[in-house]
């Protein structure tokens, strides 16, 4: 692994799962076994609100402090959250009515979507905070105040 992914391994794990996740929901809804797609579905939506809410409270304000130009930046970020976010309830209604052709379209759009968001923090967030976070220590602090938890296993905080 190189040691930019090494830094990230908190936030690629997300990702990892979010895709194994959307994986076995298109396969449930091939197979029309929509009931089971969607609490497999409402398992993907709470991840990714996890990890939408750990961007908007970690890692967005620290882009915004060190960003060249955050206001434009941040304005294009968000609206491809809002292009996530409608996709996962075109998804999420299309599942509910088990419509699979609606389904697929959704999904088509959702994976777009995704696509965008996670290039936006590969190529645009992480790289500007990588110009002001150095080191090891400073990642894992960073992933540490996420719902991700450390990149590697923390020890367990006393009671």
């Amino acid at each position: 692994m190189s040691s930019r992914a090494q830094k990230h391994t908190c936030f690629l794990r997300r990702y990892e799962t979010l895709e194994h996740i959307l994986g076995d929901v298109e396969f449930l809804a091939e197979r029309r076994s929509f009931v089971t797609a969607a609490k497999r579905f409402g398992e993907f939506r709470t991840l990714l609100e996890q990890h939408l809410r750990d961007e908007e409270d970690v890692l967005l304000p620290r882009f915004e402090q060190y960003a060249q130009d955050p206001k434009a930046t941040l304005d294009s970020i968000l609206e491809n959250r809002m292009r996530v976010l409608n996709s996962v309830e075109r998804v999420s209604t299309s599942i509910a009515n088990a419509e699979h052709p609606a389904f697929c379209t959704a999904m088509n759009e959702l994976d777009e979507a995704l696509e965008a968001h996670r290039l936006d923090e590969e190529h645009i967030v992480h790289p500007a905070l990588e110009s002001v976070i150095k080191n090891d220590a400073d990642w894992e602090a960073l992933c540490a105040q996420t719902r991700y938890g450390s990149a590697r296993a923390p020890p367990p905080k006393p009671s």
